[in-house]
């Protein structure tokens, strides 16, 4: 099957890297609300990373993540339609005798937000490997996830004139 992600690059615009994350700082916490989503009761969790870059000039700039999360205990209708979820990727994978399916969402949103921030996909990819690792510490599994990018310049809080790049799907990560 064709690789999503790599027309993205050129979808994009992207070149080379004009930015390095030079530093990461993760926050999780716990935002509030609740609601009923695959017939589990569902509580609000948020997940904010600040970056700072460099600039092949020199320039510091900074930019954000932040994805917001609805989570919930894995029992009953909730876990059958996770198993159900995981019966469906292997059978896609074995079907197409490929590495990834279309729940491998994590990958492309890599791509996608590294072309829009102008960052190299590996420094993203460790960045976002450490959100991965950050949401272990959920107390639940996360039933619905949404996610926003800011890019900013000069180094500082991203406006919020500054649209975000926003990338909405279902979780499918395990804990």
């Amino acid at each position: 099957p064709p690789d999503y992600g790599h027309g993205l690059e050129t979808a994009l615009g992207r070149g080379e890297a004009a930015r390095r994350i030079v530093r990461h700082e993760i926050r999780l916490e716990k935002a509030g609300g609740t609601r009923k989503l695959l017939g589990a009761d569902c509580e609000r969790w948020k997940v904010t990373v600040t970056m700072r870059l460099t600039a092949l000039n020199g320039r510091e700039e900074a930019a954000r993540m932040e994805q917001n999360l609805w989570v919930a205990p894995l029992t009953g209708d909730l876990a059958k339609n996770l198993m159900e979820l995981i019966v469906f990727e292997n059978a896609y994978r074995a079907g197409t005798k490929g590495q990834l399916s279309p729940l491998d969402h994590e990958r492309y949103q890599v791509r996608e937000a590294a072309a829009y921030l102008q960052v190299p996909e590996a420094q993203l990819a460790e960045v976002v490997g450490a959100v991965r690792e950050k949401l272990r510490e959920l107390p639940t599994y996360p039933v619905s996830s949404s996610v926003a990018w800011w890019p900013t310049s000069p180094a500082g809080p991203p406006s919020p004139a500054t649209p975000p790049r926003r990338c909405s799907i279902p979780s499918n990560s395990t804990k």
